[in-house]
């Protein structure tokens, strides 16, 4: 370990930087990803401040701030993370270049300014008052044997580490109620594989399956510690080797790998869909997974036909929501129910011909007098039990009940009798499946829920917007059936 110093070895911050690794050829340094550059460039606009300037003064990072304040300057454990590793640096004589920028974990720093040299805060150590301090928000000290006084605001440098190779994630430690499990942490950006594309996340959005993933009752089981949420919104920073099709800086919808309950996660690059400049991202994130959903089960699993009567249970939601409108848009005649005044006023408003208050009355005989004593045609059903159970009562000859998902907590057993005797059909639905079987059929989806969104038949119903740290307690809520339509997280 060594102290470093700027330009003809005057001391420009007391810093204590790791010894230098192996060089890096310039072959490498040349190859730096876009995601590279751009951290170089963040480094660039950090502020340096002159005698003559005011003290720039940071009001949040508290934590970074307090962590900075005593005598030998420990960086806490967020910051510190992102410098874990060790790494090499050089500079040239032109640029100040600075390589291995994309080296997970790692921390460098670029010339600041002209006058400067490169430093690189490396390791968990900042040196002690003998040297020029890294102090708290807003404290001025000069550097000594620098001919103009100047200072690293020391909250900024912390803040500069933790921006740089790490982001903000949710994730969960061990398996419970997500309002009690979800942690909010600074994490290391994830790993670019071949084959991957990472994305700077814009829309998160939240759904049932995040809330049993948390809880352990998920089909998907992912090792802890992880970071739930299934479908992003999102910009691509960079792509993986092997990537074709999808360039830095296209607008995306990913199914993430990593968790969508982040900043910054990644994809396989085969389940990133593009997201034309009309639609925000947060209804292209509300759109993916219930959207296809919902279309593959009317069309492609309960063949619905123009004139057809569709029952959407829990149509406020946005499951629901989202079948009542690819429904209309199908031409059907749509019969919703919801649990409340205030939910089925939302099932009017988009558009259901007839919205029943399951909480005062059993629908089934609404149902078959809306019909004049046929029953429903296709039951699209995400809650399952005793829902399930009545819908039976209301099914129409040759009628399709359709298996979303089970909100309600039970699983309903099917009486193969009844369906004999009935002749109406139960069809399950694992939209996820369609990824891995028909990817194709997947892309096509797509591309048709696109049109209908340009062409105003389908849009999103979006009833919050949270951020990151307001996650755990929107879960909650979606897990108690208290929210309705889409909840999007916005980082």
């Amino acid at each position: 370990m060594r102290d470093e110093t700027g330009v003809d070895g005057d001391r420009v911050v007391g810093v204590v930087s790791a010894e230098r690794g192996p060089a890096v050829d310039d072959e490498s340094a040349h190859g730096r990803t876009e995601s590279g550059r751009r951290k170089l460039d963040r480094w660039s606009q950090r502020r340096i401040l002159d005698a003559g300037d005011t003290g720039e003064r940071v009001a949040d990072d508290v934590e970074l701030q307090a962590g900075l304040g005593g005598r030998c300057h420990v960086l806490p454990a967020a910051a510190a993370a992102a410098v874990a590793r060790e790494f090499a640096w050089r500079d040239d004589s032109v640029g100040r270049r600075v390589e291995h920028l994309d080296d997970p974990g790692a921390e460098m720093v670029g010339s600041v300014r002209r006058d400067l040299g490169p430093h690189t805060f490396a390791g968990q150590r900042a040196v002690d008052e003998g040297n020029a301090s890294v102090v708290g928000a807003g404290k001025r000290v000069p550097a000594r044997y620098q001919p103009c006084r100047r200072e690293f605001h020391g909250v900024s440098v912390a803040r500069s580490l933790r921006d740089s190779d790490t982001v903000r994630a949710l994730r969960v430690h061990e398996l419970g109620k997500p309002e009690q499990v979800l942690r909010l942490e600074d994490v290391p950006e994830p790993e670019l594989r071949p084959g991957d594309v990472r994305l700077r996340v814009h829309a998160a959005a939240l759904n049932f399956p995040d809330v049993l993933m948390c809880r352990g009752e998920y089909q998907v089981k992912p090792p802890l510690p992880f970071t739930p949420g299934v479908e992003v919104a999102g910009i691509v920073e960079d792509v993986g080797a092997a990537v074709e099709g999808v360039r830095p800086g296209e607008r995306v919808i990913a199914i993430p790998t990593h968790g969508g309950y982040a900043e910054v996660t990644s994809a396989p690059a085969a389940g990133v869909f593009p997201v034309p400049e009309a639609m925000p991202f947060a209804a292209a994130a509300a759109l993916h997974v219930v959207y296809q959903t919902g279309h593959l089960a009317l069309h492609r699993r309960a063949n619905l036909q123009k004139g057809e009567t569709l029952l959407v249970h829990a149509g406020a939601g946005g499951v629901g929501s989202a079948a009542i409108q690819l429904g209309l848009a199908a031409g059907a005649r749509v019969v919703a129910t919801a649990g409340g005044p205030e939910k089925v006023e939302v099932c009017r408003k988009l558009g259901a011909h007839l919205a029943i208050d399951y909480r005062e009355q059993d629908f089934v005989d609404p149902v078959k007098e809306f019909t004049d004593g046929r029953g429903a045609d296709v039951v699209y059903d995400p809650v399952g039990g005793d829902t399930y159970d009545r819908s039976t009562k209301c099914i129409a000859f040759e009628g399709r009940i359709l298996i979303i998902g089970f909100t309600g907590g039970r699983f309903a057993e099917a009486r193969t009798n009844h369906v004999l005797i009935k002749n109406y059909s139960v069809v399950g639905v694992h939209w996820g499946l369609y990824n891995v079987v028909n990817p194709a059929l997947v892309r096509a989806t797509h591309d048709h829920l696109v049109r209908l969104f340009e062409a105003g038949r389908i849009d999103p119903l979006i009833s919050e917007r949270v951020t990151l740290d307001q996650v755990p307690a929107a879960l909650a809520r979606l897990g108690s059936r208290s929210s309705y339509g889409k909840i999007v997280c916005e980082p």
